[in-house]
């Protein structure tokens, strides 16, 4: 674009906030900036204004200049606000001010949604070996009652639902109608009292007028978004309503275990959904996603993948993920196979190095092909672990166990109770194991017992119904391949 010099005229609010200086343009509501001195004011602005109008052409200077429409002038004004009263009236004032924030709806579901037709045909997920489920769904959807669509994590329920809108688009390629909408999404930004709320009303009104379908991936958040210190009205109990009276359509996506812990508290409203299942994938379907998925990951990536690559991931998925659910957790390991050896073959030892990669066990522990010895297995830790023949089989038999693959899915692979007084190895015993199946003494995630003494102390541990996510849960999350200690647990 040539470069071009513009005269304009422009209203500007410049003001001091702690030890910061401030500057805002009303006639760009978006636009704030900071400047460190009030000398640096006109340079600043001058700057930032010229890099904002060559990133966006719209509007032009001149037509946010009020050069010929309006006289300005410099006016100063000294406030002392309130320090320790709040003042409620003014901020109900300042929202009402705040007001013309708040567009159509149709200008604000596009500010915080995501129209799921507008990603055909390459953004949208595939989803293979689910016609069964895809026509059951649409069937649902046929009427006016809200749906919840269930299924463990990477079953499928997110490909599921970008099929639907696959299948609008093929029907009516102008559709617009399934919208992904996120609890924090809807409240981003609306910081006054009563904004989000007109914001929301606004959405579900355009909703309801346009037959839209809203699309909920994280409906438990909808509980908890909105809420404050002083306000307990929340997401869910504006958009209640429309779902019981049936006048907005809504289409939801949980884990089981999670919509059960929802009926617990909002039993009423649960039943007003209809419910889809969605099954993990058994093992003859899952090869035959993963094939399909795989010739769209070699087109991505420029790899190609090996008959073996597809059967191991599999097997690994079955044995070290029971956590995660097919096909999601053997396509996710494909793609990241896809991501690492990009322009190369992806063949069984490939998939086994990736997968040794991401969670630290060794290749000794996930190929089957490799035998392990159990007395180099006992040597190597009794050379690290003196005097404790009771510990040293509880080691090699938990290792064995784990290579044999005989641990029960769903359950952790031990749970061993070391038992001494201080000094004799036990915090040790709990690194060596670390050590040799993640090859890292640190990924043993301690806690000490010691500090969970409190009344609240549960619920700091493993969550409750405010914060769901315990310490135990997000540590467990953040790396799910670990040793887990549980140190002095006799205090707790």
């Amino acid at each position: 674009m040539a470069k071009r010099t513009a005269r304009c005229r422009l209203l500007v609010v410049f003001f001091r906030h702690f030890d910061r200086w401030l500057v805002h343009l009303p006639a760009l509501p978006q636009v704030w900036l900071e400047v460190a001195r009030p000398e640096d004011l006109k340079a600043e602005l001058g700057r930032f204004l010229a890099g904002y109008f060559r990133r966006k052409p719209q509007p032009t200077p001149e037509e946010i200049s009020l050069a010929g429409r309006a006289w300005l002038t410099t006016l100063e004004l000294e406030l002392e606000p309130a320090r320790n009263q709040p003042d409620q009236a003014g901020q109900e004032a300042h929202a009402l001010l705040e007001q013309a924030r708040v567009g159509t709806g149709m200008a604000e579901i596009e500010r915080v949604g995501r129209c799921l037709e507008d990603l055909y045909p390459d953004a949208l997920s595939p989803c293979d070996g689910r016609q069964d489920q895809s026509l059951r769904l649409e069937q649902a959807l046929a009427g006016r009652a809200p749906v919840v669509l269930l299924g463990g994590p990477l079953v499928g329920k997110t490909a599921l639902v970008h099929q639907l809108a696959r299948n609008w688009v093929l029907h009516d390629p102008r559709s617009r109608q399934l919208w992904l909408l996120g609890p924090q999404r809807l409240i981003s930004g609306m910081s006054y009292l009563g904004q989000w709320e007109r914001r929301l009303l606004a959405i579900l009104e355009h909703a309801q007028q346009n037959d839209l379908l809203l699309y909920f991936d994280d409906f438990a958040g909808l509980y908890r978004a909105g809420q404050s210190r002083d306000c307990e009205l929340s997401v869910i109990d504006v958009l209640r309503p429309y779902v019981e009276r049936r006048t907005v359509r809504v289409l939801a996506e949980m884990t089981p275990s999670a919509w059960g812990r929802l009926q617990e508290r909002d039993r009423g409203l649960c039943d007003q959904f209809q419910t889809v299942y969605l099954d993990e994938t058994g093992p003859t379907v899952t090869l035959q996603v993963l094939l399909a998925q795989a010739r769209q990951l070699e087109r991505e990536y420029d790899c190609a993948f090996e008959l073996e690559a597809f059967e191991t991931a599999r097997q690994l998925g079955s044995r070290h993920l029971p956590w995660l659910c097919f096909p999601g957790k053997a396509v996710r390991l494909l793609r990241q196979c896809g991501t690492t050896y990009k322009g190369r073959p992806v063949g069984r030892p490939e998939v086994l190095e990736q997968f040794a990669a991401q969670t630290g066990l060794s290749a000794a522990i996930l190929d089957e092909r490799q035998e392990l010895e159990p007395g180099g297995l006992e040597a190597h830790f009794a050379a690290r672990l003196a005097g404790q023949p009771e510990a040293l089989k509880a080691l090699v038999d938990t290792v064995t166990v784990l290579k044999a693959g005989l641990c029960e899915a769903g359950r952790p692979l031990a749970n061993l109770l070391f038992v001494g007084p201080t000094g004799v190895g036990k915090t040790h015993c709990a690194r060596l194991l670390a050590e040799y199946l993640f090859g890292d003494p640190d990924r043993m995630v301690r806690f000490d017992m010691n500090e969970f003494l409190q009344p609240d102390s549960v619920a700091r541990l493993v969550g409750d119904e405010r914060q769901p996510e315990g310490m135990l849960a997000a540590a467990v999350r953040r790396q799910p391949f670990c040793v887990l200690l549980l140190d002095e647990i006799e205090k707790a």
